[in-house]
């Protein structure tokens, strides 16, 4: 009897798996809506904020890209006794920075740099990494147009430079962008095509829009296609997209000069990023040698007071300016300091994915696994310094609201109350689970995840899908000569086969005995 028990038990176990169905992802990327015309048409959710997209040092600001108006934005140098000041509204700034995409393109947004115009003392820098590498260095040989700056802990592979911006106030037609692969020859980009600018407008304030996102300065969007970044289409549309780095940079117009500016700005202060120097003052001194070239700069003492290495961009100390220089070397003038160091990034997990919605590093998964009693789906967070929770939609399509920044009014809201954050506050990560059990077989579900800040603010992540098989009893074809009887249900079959097979198994003992 025992036998019979425990094949009656792994034939039940077997017509089971059956049941078992592994997620799909069949949608595309969607034509996106970005009209590359110099006006701010980015929805809300496509903008990077450096707490929520910062990396590796997290944390900084909810709300902006960077911090506003910093010290070093305003000032460059050409050796250690002319100080320029940049003026009138212009600034080398960079306040907000967008990504986005769709089945053709990546489209990149910056707000903040103006002095790139009429006075032309301002190169704007958009650095890519396509790879999503998190180790490796770039030297200051490999990086474009020959400015002073290296890369640390990460490696691009292009960069969207622009030199000068068209006016559009006062009809100047000058402006000129590309795109510069590592190692390989650089393209133009069209402008009004390719890349496109708003007209001049004073940079030197904090003023923000009403997204609540800083507008002063100018803002540039660019748009590249996936051939021009190596890819034949958007990176792994259907398995959630794949992970990229970004960092924006200004430096003085001219080549060999190092960094006014960069975003994010988290890491001020650290070998994350050196930036903003003193000129004539090195940025890696002492025991804080430079984390690219392996060595501290030639000189670590400014004669008019303590050196900037253990300082970032938008500091200044002791009535000293820093900014943007041609790492000039005060002690010996025919050797030059090491270049700024930028070795912080905003990193996008989903680039390329269906929702076109930037995944910040806050969030490492969200998957949908279908099973015998539903379909569980399982989100791992990175850190939860700023959350309060999360809700979960479920969907029978893929499509959502207008640009996916909020649910939409068709979706089914799972939870009644809101997921409350495992650890509010907390700077380490969590994994959690919750089985929809209100599905049916052979439809695809469609699941989308929103967290929930500390100030109310949202952020929606997804959609991934799932589909719970339609059980059957194939499995046991093999067992039976015929086929089940008609409108019996599969549960009836899979008894009436264990009822025989222990029928046989106690028929066996008898005449063994």
């Amino acid at each position: 009897m025992k036998r019979g028990f425990f094949v009656l038990i792994a034939t039940i176990a077997a017509v089971s798996v059956l049941l078992v169905s592994s997620v799909t992802a069949s949608v595309t990327a969607p034509s996106a809506t970005i009209t590359i015309d110099g006006t701010n048409d980015f929805p809300s959710a496509t903008h990077l904020s450096e707490l929520a997209f910062s990396w590796p040092v997290t944390g900084g600001n909810a709300t902006h890209s960077d911090a506003c108006n910093e010290t070093s934005a305003f000032h460059w140098t050409a050796d250690d006794t002319s100080n320029q000041n940049l003026s009138g509204g212009n600034t080398a700034d960079v306040k907000e920075f967008w990504v986005t995409w769709d089945a053709n393109y990546l489209y990149l947004a910056v707000q903040g740099p103006n002095a790139m115009m009429d006075t032309d003392v301002v190169d704007l820098f958009i650095a890519i990494d396509t790879n999503g590498s998190t180790s490796g260095d770039l030297i200051q040989s490999s990086t474009a147009w020959g400015k002073w700056v290296d890369f640390d802990e990460w490696t691009p592979e292009f960069f969207v430079a622009v030199s000068q911006a068209r006016d559009i106030s006062d009809g100047n037609p000058a402006g000129y962008a590309e795109l510069v692969p590592v190692g390989g020859s650089a393209s133009t980009l069209t402008w009004g095509t390719a890349w496109a600018n708003s007209g001049w407008a004073a940079g030197d304030n904090c003023n923000v829009d009403s997204n609540g996102f800083y507008n002063g300065g100018v803002f540039f969007e660019f748009r590249l296609s996936w051939t021009q970044l190596g890819f034949t289409g958007p990176p792994n549309p259907t398995t959630g997209g794949t992970p990229m780095n970004f960092a924006v940079y200004t430096t003085h117009n001219n080549s060999g000069y190092d960094v006014y500016d960069s975003a994010p700005g988290t890491g001020n202060g650290t070998a994350h990023e050196q930036l903003g120097d003193y000129r004539g003052d090195g940025d890696h001194c002492g025991s804080n040698a430079d984390p690219v070239v392996g060595t501290s700069d030639p000189t670590c003492s400014h004669p008019a007071g303590t050196s900037d290495n253990t300082l970032g961009a938008g500091n200044s100390v002791g009535g000293r300016n820093p900014g943007s220089d041609n790492g000039w070397n005060i002690s010996d003038p025919s050797a030059r300091e090491h270049p700024d160091t930028i070795g912080e990034y905003f990193r996008v997990l989903n680039v390329g994915a269906s929702n076109q919605n930037p995944l910040a590093v806050t969030m490492a998964a969200f998957t949908a696994d279908a099973g015998a009693n539903g379909v569980t789906l399982t989100w791992e967070t990175v850190s939860e310094t700023d959350n309060a929770g999360f809700n979960l939609y479920r969907s029978t399509t893929p499509l959502g609201s207008d640009d996916f920044s909020r649910p939409s009014a068709a979706w089914l809201k799972l939870n009644e109350a809101l997921i409350p954050s495992a650890a509010p506050g907390s700077s380490t990560g969590h994994v959690y689970t919750y089985t929809d059990t209100t599905v049916e077989p052979g439809v695809v579900y469609w699941y989308w995840l929103e967290d929930v800040d500390l100030a109310g603010g949202t952020t929606l992540h997804g959609p991934v899908s799932a589909t719970v098989g339609e059980p059957t009893a194939v499995a046991l074809s093999g067992l039976s000569a015929g086929g089940p009887a008609p409108g019996l249900p599969w549960w009836a079959v899979v008894a009436a086969l264990g009822l025989a097979l222990l029928a046989g198994l106690g028929l066996q003992s008898q005449r063994q005995a």
